[in-house]
């Protein structure tokens, strides 16, 4: 009697653990195809749907990293709280990608990080071999150097990235932006410091070169470097 209690209870066992697998297989493969849906909506621009999507896509398996990703880019495209897309993001890096390079996420949640002032988890984000030639991440390797008085490298940062893309402007504008900060007025007064040197006057020299979407010369880059320009220029 013991042992067909024994032999009934491992079959039972058997058999519960086969349709516990199946159930999350068929879990697995519905939530890949919301987020299916939730991509093609992204590559739309339709935040909404792709948040819906995204959250039916987690009722059926919250370890897709990729789902939570998704649902975070288009709640930032709707200014959603810092402090929520920390927390989605956070959640992405901790499960299994199907899809997306992870890298996307370190990157906008080193954003994240650099809102709430959490810089040093930012720039451990940023360490991301892949993020080492982005020029987004640079950028904000450049700020962050920028507001924890980390000079030398801010300026480094920033001479690296403009070698690497010569026609973005928005490194001169970081560079000009931080360094008129009155926190740095007495780096101001260093003007024989070699790479600011260097860097000022090569942005002075390409100054009409940077233009907006419109194709105008950048105002706000105008006016944040005439601090730094002779009175002639």
């Amino acid at each position: 009697m013991k042992k067909a209690f024994l032999l009934f209870v491992l079959v039972f066992s058997i058999f519960s653990n086969i349709f516990a697998d199946s159930d999350v297989f068929a879990n697995r493969n519905v939530a890949l195809r919301y987020l299916k849906l939730s991509q093609d909506y992204l590559i739309k621009s339709q935040w909404n749907n792709v948040v819906s999507y995204a959250e039916i896509g987690l009722n059926y398996d919250s370890s897709l990293a990729d789902l939570w990703y998704v649902k975070a880019v288009a709640l930032s495209q709707k200014n959603e709280a810092t402090y929520i897309l920390i927390e989605y993001l956070e959640k992405a890096l901790e499960n299994e990608w199907v899809s997306y390079n992870p890298s996307g996420a370190k990157l906008l949640l080193a954003n994240c990080y650099y809102k709430t002032m959490e810089y040093e988890k930012a720039l451990e984000l940023l360490e991301d071999r892949a993020l080492t030639l982005n020029s987004d991440a640079l950028k904000l390797r450049g700020k962050i150097f920028y507001v924890t008085h980390n000079i030398d490298k801010a300026r480094e940062t920033i001479n690296t990235g403009w070698r690497m893309f010569p026609l973005d402007v928005d490194f001169p504008l970081v560079f000009y932006r931080f360094e008129n900060l009155p926190s740095l007025e007495n780096e101001k007064a260093k003007i024989s410091n070699e790479m600011f040197a260097e860097l000022n006057k090569t942005f002075l020299s390409l100054i009409f070169e940077y233009v907006d979407s419109k194709n105008f010369i950048n105002q706000d880059l105008l006016l944040l470097a005439s601090t730094f320009a002779d009175k002639e220029l």
